[in-house]
């Protein structure tokens, strides 16, 4: 089972003693980023500026709902790089259930808003009449399959970056009982991927949200 590449996203692999860590470690982090929330420019603070910055002043109140799913997203991401510890991003089940609300709530607040609105959206304005129900329809399933469209993509990157830093660790392993000089340049090129994939957790948390607040622009 040690040698199969995918037994490091199965949970019942971990060790139990690890298994809080996962949910622990960014909530700990959120609340250091919080202990200087009495002075003038805390770090939370100024996460919620930048998005507040880079969504506009129209969703005052959106940007530091955005700045919480970022900070779960990206410390789960960078959790997940530690050895040993369970990868909770690398599972559809999270993602699909950081994705689902988010877009949930969009519709239900756009139905009860303006229905009319909604139903006018899903039609394309210039449509031809006789393809005005094929449209339709393609929209219909575009705006369903959206909570599934981020979470599979979050959760496809992760999956794909661990898979390739355990190709890269089992490659060490093999030079550790062959050769010294191989080892070296291994080891290399996994510190040089490590802080690659961390830069691709920072960046992943920025498209599921900038995903979502897309989807929130069509909001009537």
């Amino acid at each position: 089972m040690s040698l199969d590449l995918f037994s490091s996203f199965d949970e019942q692999n971990m060790p139990s003693l690890w298994g809080p860590l996962v949910w622990v470690f960014p909530t700990t982090c959120v609340l250091v980023m919080m202990f200087s929330f009495w002075v003038s420019f805390s770090s939370l603070s100024f996460l919620v500026f930048v998005f507040h910055k880079m969504f506009g002043c129209l969703y005052n109140s959106f940007s530091l709902f955005l700045t919480s799913y970022f900070c779960v997203i990206v410390f789960g991401n960078i959790v997940g790089l530690v050895p040993y510890i369970f990868s909770s991003t690398s599972h559809l089940v999270f993602t699909f259930s950081l994705s689902l609300p988010m877009w949930l709530g969009v519709v239900v607040s756009g139905v009860v808003y303006s229905y009319f609105n909604v139903l006018a959206h899903i039609t394309p304005e210039g449509a031809p009449l006789a393809l005005a129900p094929v449209l339709v329809w393609i929209e219909t399933i575009s705006l369903l399959i959206r909570p599934w469209i981020v979470g599979i993509r979050l959760m496809a990157n992760m999956v794909a970056g661990h898979i390739i830093v355990n190709l890269i660790a089992s490659s060490m392993v093999v030079c550790i009982f062959n050769f010294f000089t191989g080892l070296v340049f291994v080891n290399f090129i996994l510190m040089f991927y490590l802080a690659f994939e961390v830069g691709v957790c920072l960046i992943q948390g920025y498209i599921f949200c900038m995903l979502n607040y897309m989807y929130m622009l069509e909001h009537p």
